[in-house]
């Protein structure tokens, strides 16, 4: 460890690509910034592959680690699971914690732990994957792909400038979104677990292409990562030509994010 200076965190919020929040929950996955985070001559941070990643050998069975490379965070006194580290950000996911209000956060390498953070934990904090590079002229588009091939559900000529395989969806067609912090589900899979079975979320999330409500043939964990939800949505009957903004609910609760999507016939 060549890393002498005690960790700083400077802000904590959640994933961006998934709205940016200033509060979490359990389950949630966190953007820690800050300085000293780790360090900066770890061999895995300058690795041919994910740099900086957590790989198959970090786990134990399907259990994610709580330390990476000698760093840790500490969310409310309880371990969070270490995906990504660089000296100036890691990524991790919170813990369960029935905890609600503001709760501490520190991040400790290999020499010292930082003074704690404040962030608030709330029970649920849903968002959808709708990363920058989908916003189009000031659009903002929610990353979904085709059930049938994995293309984008994206204008083509916007697919065409990102290098990605798009096209519209057509109503009745299966697209697959993805998101984070939507809660508990039946049967119970606690955050850092591998997902090895199809589960149902426990708070019920509706949504909407503008008024029109679509049926959703699947709302739980994705088998195969650890804390990514992933909702299989039939786009409604009857809608016309245009891009709808995509409207989600959970218990009832409007989800704060404005995203759309590309509908042709």
């Amino acid at each position: 460890c060549t890393n002498a200076a005690p960790p700083v965190i400077t802000s904590v919020d959640s994933a961006s690509g998934y709205g940016r929040y200033t509060y979490f929950a359990s389950g949630s996955w966190l953007e820690i910034k800050g300085t000293n985070l780790a360090d900066p001559a770890d061999p895995p941070l300058t690795a041919s592959t994910y740099p900086g990643q957590w790989t198959a050998s970090d786990f134990s069975g399907v259990n994610a680690p709580t330390m990476l490379d000698g760093i840790s965070v500490s969310i409310n006194g309880k371990p969070a699971y270490v995906w990504y580290l660089s000296p100036t950000q890691l990524n991790v996911q919170a813990p369960e914690d029935a905890t609600v209000g503001n709760v501490s956060i520190t991040a400790t390498n290999c020499n010292a732990t930082s003074s704690p953070f404040s962030l608030t934990h709330v029970s649920l904090a849903p968002g959808f994957l709708t990363p920058t590079s989908f916003n189009a002229a000031g659009t903002q588009y929610m990353l979904a792909q085709f059930a049938s091939d994995g293309a984008y559900v994206l204008n083509t000529s916007i697919g065409a400038a990102l290098g990605i395989n798009s096209r519209p969806a057509k109503p009745g067609d299966l697209i697959v979104a993805y998101g984070i912090g939507f809660g508990d589900v039946t049967p119970s899979i606690l955050p850092g677990v591998i997902v090895h079975q199809s589960d149902t979320l426990i708070n019920p999330v509706t949504i909407s292409f503008g008024a029109t409500n679509a049926t959703l043939a699947y709302s739980g964990l994705s088998n195969g990562f650890v804390g990514l939800y992933q909702f299989n949505i039939f786009v409604p009957p009857g809608l016309a030509n245009g891009d709808y903004q995509i409207n989600v609910t959970q218990n009832g609760t409007k989800v704060p994010q404005t995203m759309h999507l590309t509908v042709h016939n």
